[in-house]
């Protein structure tokens, strides 16, 4: 507390005192002061600031002292009062809440029985749909149960009458009023005066009971069943009485009829006989037991196979099998043999079905034809060959007068039956034959009493057509004529398909020309013609080129439109008297018969111009050339075979020379024809025995000399030509279509090796293998290269594909497709041979190329050769350009070197560094480098 004295001014001078008071809360902490102002009397003006006497100082002390202890005592108060409402506050803020979870539990409870109520109306409404609903199904049973034609009695437990229908009104005397009554009281038929016991004793079983009542001609059918409640016992009886009347008449008329079917079949000419589905026996009449000498007794139970042994049993149940199978009635002849007999049946067999539809038995009936059948037999052989037979049967009289045809006549000719009864065969002549002719046929007819040949006859459209004709004589006892059969069919269509078979034999297909067979024929000819007279004889072996590209590209049908016109215009090209055929694909051969020199010049070099012009196919521009190979008789060959392998050698040599042109045979060209079927031939025994091996060339970075990756590079040693160059056999390997398989073997050879490699712990830098343009083609390439790969546990990037850049520019859509397959997969792609090719920047940077290789024919003169050098220094600069690496292949000088390093390039392969290594030389170069480099870590752009 603190206090002070002032004057006020405003009082008019007089002295207060301020007081300040702290008020303590219940904590004991301060919050509020409480502030007083109180006279402290008359002072004059200089005397305040001295103060009172000591006397009224501690008066006024004193007070304020008292004062100050009644205000605490007051503010004490104060606060227990405050504490005591802050509480009082509390218990009403409680009671609020209380009293509102009341009224919200009050609500609730309103809404609860706000929806029960609702329920309850909708229950209530649902009782009122179901009370209308039992009473219409009430209705409706009352409908039905009136509606049963026969008498329902309904008694409860105690056997009073509870309800009963019109039929029981109507049969039994009753009414509505009878209702309520016991059932001895109720006037029931005579037949039905034991019923109250009966049903008694239904109630009592709770189970149901039934019997038969015949009374004056009529018969009913009592039936009693007790009505159960939930627990099983009975609380009522339904009596229902059934007239059975007409039922039982009509069973005795069925027993009636039954005896008298028996005794037909017993007395039936045919065998009858009734099997179940096992083939027991079921039935057999008189007829059955006289024929097969068994007798009723004991045949029944027993199947075929224990009456007659197998093969009768194979016969007849094989029949009945087949009419179960088909549910319809079966015809059949048997033929039976029973000891020395052999029988014929003409049997019927038909199935029986149950109620539901399911075949029980077998039901046949046989009738022993066997006189009948021999006597018959000619006969039914011949009306059958007349109705069925696939020729036209014609039968006259002894005058030719016709007096039946069948049906094959009638489509024939065109005529109908009615329109050439009565009349004579020449109505069908074409005048085409001489009248001697037809007096061979007639003498030749009577005196053989046969006669056959090729006739033309007219149908009735008056078409002309050939016939196959065979008459025969039909005689009597006494030997004359008592008629003609005339048999013949229509060997039009055969003559037709003769005529192409033959002309097929002969000529090719597509285009109509001879084939190698007639061609060896009038070559053969032709030879013969020239040695005869003295003459020379030429033979063009003739190949389009590009026929193939366009063919796989355009497809078959554009393929063979071009084969056609280019037929037309070989046959422009060579003379009428020449021969010009077709080997096959886009092969064709000319035989030129009397020509000089000059004859052949013109007749070749006009089959080239031809050729070569545009082919417009499909709004298209196609373009082939023609690669002429000509062999001259006597020169060249006298016979066929040499003369065709002469001008088949001279063509090859024409397309090695640059195609579209044509070269004349030479002995030169014999051996190498030679050498290139032998090659071909130790290939194809190589790719059996396996006399392949591969070697591998290391390519080294240009500036430490490391391996940095290797060329996988194809050797071929034969036993009998020993090395053989690849320069010599990949070409013909090309040629006769091995290079494909020789490619996959050199894949799986080289992915072998890299495995074995990996699994000695040797990881080989990445090897390049080099792929054809053939091999590029085939549609399968990229899969199988992917299998091979997975299937020896690779990374992609194991191996790279080297290609040429021909191969980049066949099929270029193609080509790309499986570039980016590859590069996917995770195949590194390399340009062999670069510079050498026509492949085009714009072209190359739309690839997946990582690397440039330049071909050595550039590295060769690059130290000393200034275009040599420019070239590959514009390779290296392009490369760069498009972010690829570059490998210089080909290196053999310190000088070649330097001018690389110097140039830029980034790998070198060569002489220089490393010779092709065996698979274990090229582990022990790897081995003796001081450290490998990867092949990724060369700079890709300067």
């Amino acid at each position: 507390m603190q206090s002070q004295a002032r004057r006020i001014t405003a009082l008019g001078g007089a002295v207060w005192r301020l007081v300040v008071h702290p008020v303590l809360q219940a904590d004991g902490g301060t919050t509020a002061f409480l502030v007083i102002f109180e006279p402290a009397g008359k002072v004059s003006s200089g005397s305040v600031n001295a103060g009172n006497s000591d006397n009224d100082d501690g008066s006024v002390l004193q007070e304020l002292a008292t004062t100050r202890e009644q205000l605490q005592t007051l503010m004490e108060e104060m606060a227990a009062s405050n504490e005591e409402m802050q509480a009082l506050n509390e218990e009403i803020q409680a009671s609020n809440e209380e009293m509102q979870a009341a009224n919200e539990e009050l609500e609730a409870s309103n809404e609860e029985l706000q929806a029960t109520n609702e329920e309850l109306v909708s229950v209530n409404e649902e009782s009122q749909i179901k009370s209308i609903e039992l009473a219409i199904i009430n209705t409706e049973f009352e409908g039905v149960y009136n509606t049963i034609d026969f008498p329902v009695v309904v008694f409860d437990k105690a056997l009073f009458l509870r309800r009963l229908n019109n039929a029981a009104v109507r049969n039994f005397g009753l009414s509505i009023a009878h209702v309520g009554q016991h059932i001895a009281r109720l006037n029931f038929p005579d037949y039905l005066e034991p019923i109250g016991g009966m049903l008694g004793s239904v109630l009592v079983r709770a189970q149901k009971a039934e019997f038969a009542v015949v009374t004056d001609g009529c018969a009913f059918q009592i039936l009693m069943t007790p009505v159960l409640d939930s627990a099983g016992d009975a609380v009522a009886a339904v009596l229902v009485v059934l007239d059975n009347t007409d039922l039982v008449l009509a069973q005795q008329k069925i027993q009636t009829s039954q005896q008298r079917l028996l005794s037909i079949m017993n007395n039936s000419l045919s065998i009858v006989m009734l099997k179940d589905m096992a083939g027991r026996y079921e039935f057999v009449n008189q007829r059955f037991e006289e024929l097969f000498g068994i007798t009723a007794a004991s045949a029944i139970g027993k199947t075929d196979l224990q009456l007659f042994g197998a093969d009768i049993e194979h016969v007849l149940r094989r029949r009945d099998l087949e009419t179960m199978r088909i549910g319809a009635v079966l015809e059949s002849v048997d033929t039976l043999t029973i000891g020395d007999r052999v029988i014929q049946l003409d049997s019927v067999r038909f199935p029986l079905f149950d109620q539901s539809g399911v075949v029980c038995s077998i039901c046949t009936q046989s009738t022993d034809t066997t006189d009948k059948r021999r006597a018959d037999e000619q006969l039914r052989l011949a009306a059958k060959v007349f109705d069925r037979s696939g020729e036209a049967i014609a039968i006259t009289d002894a005058n030719a007068v016709i007096l039946t045809v069948n049906d094959v006549f009638t489509k024939i000719t065109g005529y109908a039956v009615s329109e050439v009864v009565g009349r004579d065969p020449r109505m069908l002549g074409s005048g085409q034959h001489p009248p001697e002719f037809f007096e061979a046929m007639w003498s030749s007819l009577l005196a053989n009493g046969n006669w056959q040949g090729e006739i033309i006859n007219r149908r009735k459209n008056g078409e002309i057509y050939p016939e196959w004709l065979s008459i025969n004589s039909v005689n009597a006892d006494d030997g004359s004529v008592i008629n003609y059969v005339s048999i013949f069919r229509d060997i039009t269509a055969i003559k037709n398909s003769q005529r192409r078979i033959e002309f097929l034999a002969t000529h090719d297909e597509l285009t109509g020309l001879p084939n190698r067979t007639l061609l060896n024929d009038r070559l053969k000819h032709a030879i013969l013609v020239a040695r005869r007279n003295r003459q020379k004889l030429a033979v063009l072996f003739i190949d389009l080129d590009n026929f193939k590209n366009i063919n796989d590209s355009l497809g078959h049908d554009v393929g063979d439109i071009l084969l056609r016109q280019a037929t037309e215009r070989l046959q422009h090209s060579v003379r009428d008297s020449d021969t010009l055929a077709r080997l096959g694909g886009d092969e064709f051969v000319a035989v030129l018969g009397d020509v000089d020199a000059d004859d052949i010049n013109l007749v070749a070099g006009r089959i080239v111009d031809t050729i070569g012009a545009s082919f417009q196919i499909n709004g298209n521009n196609l373009f082939v050339s023609a690669s002429i190979g000509i062999s001259v008789f006597p020169d060249d060959g006298d016979d066929s075979v040499t003369l065709l392998k002469s001008a088949d050698t001279a063509m090859y040599s024409a397309k090695e020379r640059g195609r579209n042109q044509y070269q004349f045979f030479a002995n030169e060209m014999k051996m190498i024809a030679l050498q290139r079927m032998t090659l071909e031939t130790g290939l194809r025994l190589a790719i059996e025995t396996g006399d392949f091996r591969m070697v591998y060339q290391p390519k080294v970075h240009i500036h430490t000399g490391a391996i940095v990756g290797a060329e996988a590079l194809l050797r071929w040693h034969d036993r009998l030509l020993g090395d053989v160059s690849p320069a010599q056999f990949i070409p013909v390997a090309e040629g006769c279509g091995l290079i494909i398989a020789i490619g996959n073997l050199v894949f799986e050879m080289v992915l072998s090796q890299i495995a074995r490699w990996r699994s000695a712990g040797v990881i080989a830098p990445q090897i390049a293998i080099n792929v054809s343009a053939h091999q590029l083609r085939d549609e399968n390439f990229v899969d199988r290269i992917g299998n091979l790969i997975a299937l020896h546990g690779l990374p992609a990037d194991s191996i790279s594909i080297e290609l040429t850049e021909s191969a980049l520019m066949e099929r270029i859509d193609l080509v790309r497709d499986r570039l980016l397959s590859l590069e996917a997969m995770g195949v590194t792609l390399s340009v062999d041979d670069f510079g050498t090719g026509y492949s085009s920047l714009a072209y190359l940077r739309k690839l997946p190329i990582r690397e440039l290789k330049v071909d050595r024919s550039f590295v060769d003169g690059i130290a000393d050769q200034p275009d040599d050098r420019s070239i590959a220094k514009t390779v290296i600069d392009m490369a760069h350009a498009l972010g690829m690496r570059v490998v210089a292949e080909g290196v053999e000088t310190a000088a070649q070197l330097h001018v690389l390093r110097s140039d830029g390039c980034d790998i070198a392969q060569g002489f220089l560094f490393h010779r092709p290594h065996t698979p274990d030389d090229f582990v022990l170069a790897l081995a003796a480098q001081p450290g490998a480099v990867d092949e990724s870590s060369v700079l890709l752009v300067p």
